[in-house]
């Protein structure tokens, strides 16, 4: 099919056939084909809802019919639009079909003779905007809620959503940063003051310990040495017979003493190593607090740059919203909400919330030009003129849904179908 021109960019409903949805048991509308207000009235339960519902089921597809679309007793629904320009001419004729198993889209264009779309749905897509988008229900939501509508009618929520999740991470990365930076100070609180008046260099201990150990020997024999004076003397005394021989061992037991020194006292290297310890635990408490103190300015160091990760996305953020073409002149996006003139929008009056949210609406649907308004009867005749003339000046359709039937021109529901033998066309200038 061939590309849409800008003569399609007026389309509008000119004719709504629905049967057996919801309430409706077989309703036909055609109103203005040059826009305007179509208030649907009618008392409570006689399906005026169903009207609008048939509107976005019809257009919608799959993702807008809900498990039971089909009136109560029925098998089969039906749902026939035509969509066109002001002139009544029927660019597409839309026909949803829905059964128990499943719904059946066929779209006509009788301008193109009787061709029709190989993609309807996605056509459809195209063409459909937010018509779900009701300024009342815009007007109640949340301050955050309205951001998040806001954003993803304009094509940005993709895009906040990938700088919300940077700034997630970077946020998350900084609270654990925070953990350990004060599990480090905690860790330094633990370890005793700085040592003072450490020397250059650690004592070797080690090479202490073997020195001990070698005079430790030397010792030993030298105590062996005189063990075995002792007893060769005892020997020299008591056996006379074999003073040759103990004179021999003697001289050989002098001749080994000789060779050896005195009893080493061993006390002052015991003092100098216990010394050596203790300075080499001092480097040991030197050594962990300069490694914590240096993790610690690492840690802060990287939690100042996730700061600077976390400002450059809300920066991000602002300069998105800012160079964004937002639909209503005035109109912005704060961190918790929608703002107005630089207000938050819910401080604004009743009248302006609704003329605001309209304006949004009629800025998201360029294509098709149409606008549905559930919970009508909340809205006083000031600002139905006010909704009129939006429509009139937007070359806008805007459905309105509304209890009782004392509106000019309205569409009356009597159990779910037109009350009259021909249903009314509403004119845009009736309000």
């Amino acid at each position: 099919m061939a590309a849409m021109n800008e003569h399609e960019q007026g389309l509008r409903i000119l004719a709504l056939e629905a049967e057996n949805v919801k309430r409706l048991r077989a309703v036909e509308i055609r109103p203005d084909p040059q826009g305007g207000l179509v208030i649907i009235g009618g008392a409570n339960a006689a399906g005026k809802t169903s009207v609008l519902d048939s509107i976005l089921y019809a257009l919608g597809g799959e993702k807008a019919i809900p498990a039971v679309p089909i009136r109560e007793g029925e098998t089969h629904a039906e749902i026939r639009v035509d969509l066109g320009f002001p002139d009544g001419t029927v660019k597409f004729r839309v026909t949803r079909s829905i059964t128990p198993k499943g719904n059946y889209l066929k779209l006509d264009v009788p301008g193109e003779a009787g061709l029709q779309a190989k993609t309807p749905q996605k056509l459809l897509d195209k063409l459909l905007g937010a018509l779900s988008f009701d300024p009342l229900a815009f007007t109640r939501e949340k301050p955050t809620q309205q951001r998040a509508i806001l954003l993803a009618a304009v094509g940005l929520q993709g895009q906040m959503d990938e700088i919300n999740a940077k700034r997630k991470e970077a946020f998350d990365e900084r609270t654990d940063l925070g953990r350990e930076v004060r599990s480090a100070e905690g860790y330094l609180k633990s370890l005793p003051p700085m040592p003072q008046g450490l020397p250059d260099k650690r004592p070797d201990v080690p090479a202490m310990m073997q020195q001990l150990e070698a005079e430790q020997e030397l010792n030993y024999r030298y105590e062996n040495a005189q063990a075995a004076l002792a007893h060769a003397s005892a020997e020299v005394e008591r056996l006379e017979n074999q003073l040759e021989h103990a004179r021999a061992m003697s001289d050989e037991a002098q001749a080994r003493r000789a060779s050896l020194r005195e009893v080493i006292d061993l006390q002052p290297l015991r003092q100098a190593i216990n010394a050596a310890e203790g300075t080499n635990r001092a480097f040991d408490v030197a050594d962990a607090r300069l490694a914590g103190e240096r993790k610690r300015q690492l840690l802060e160091k990287q939690v100042t740059e996730k700061g600077a990760q976390i400002e450059a996305c809300d920066q991000e953020k602002v300069k998105l919203i800012t160079d964004a073409k937002l639909p209503v002149e005035g109109l912005g996006c704060a961190a918790d909400g929608v703002t107005y003139q630089g207000l938050p929008f819910d401080q604004a009056a009743s009248s302006v919330k609704l003329q605001v949210s309209a304006a949004i609406g009629m800025a998201l649907n360029p294509t098709l030009r149409v606008m549905r308004i559930e919970d009508g009867s909340l809205l006083d005749g000031s600002n139905l003129l006010t909704l009129a003339e939006m429509a009139r000046c937007g070359d806008f359709q805007i459905w309105i849904e509304r209890v009782g039937g004392d509106d000019a021109g309205a569409i009356i529901i009597e159990d779910g179908t037109v009350a009259g033998a021909e249903p009314q066309e509403v004119k845009a200038d009736a309000y």
